[in-house]
């Protein structure tokens, strides 16, 4: 799998360790763009607008990638990718609002409060799914197992010397 099918694509299927690493340098490597990107333009602009634009594109972008890592993941795990939805885009959508709401008291605390908790609960849930349960062993409908050894590795006429 090319770095290009690996970040920007929604077909296949990825092991976990591949997933985690995955994760880890795209937030490194947008995190670390961001910042050089504050560096270069910040002696020139203070513009909040822009700032704001940037951090929006990065976070679109990331999110983006997130999307397509955890798709092959939930492939690895023979479950549509579709699943991404339920158990990381919404609860994220819904999380934060909801926290606002509850701690603003009133008649709807109460509601978000359990809105919250539930959407936290969710993507707890997808944390595991995604990273602590090993995928489908063998070939599924999503393609090859990720961890079965490639047919491309030599195999030596004799005994003891691969």
């Amino acid at each position: 799998m090319s770095l290009w099918q690996l970040l920007f694509s929604f077909q296949g299927r990825i092991a976990r360790t591949k997933f985690l690493i995955s994760i880890i340098l795209v937030n490194v490597l947008l995190a670390g763009l961001e910042l050089a990107l504050h560096k270069i333009f910040s002696v020139e602009t203070d513009d909040i607008l822009f700032w704001l634009t940037i951090s929006m594109i990065n976070a679109m972008f990331a999110a983006f990638i997130w999307a397509a890592l955890g798709v092959k993941r939930l492939h690895d795990r023979n479950k549509s990718g579709w699943w991404i939805l339920a158990i990381q885009v919404v609860p994220s959508l819904i999380l934060y609002p909801a926290i606002e709401v509850a701690q603003m008291g009133g008649p709807l605390a109460t509601i978000a409060t359990i809105v919250a908790t539930i959407s936290i609960v969710v993507l707890l849930w997808s944390w595991i799914e995604l990273v602590h349960l090993r995928g489908t062993r063998g070939e599924n409908r999503f393609g090859p197992d990720p961890l079965a050894p490639t047919s491309s590795t030599p195999v030596s006429a004799e005994p003891g010397l691969a």
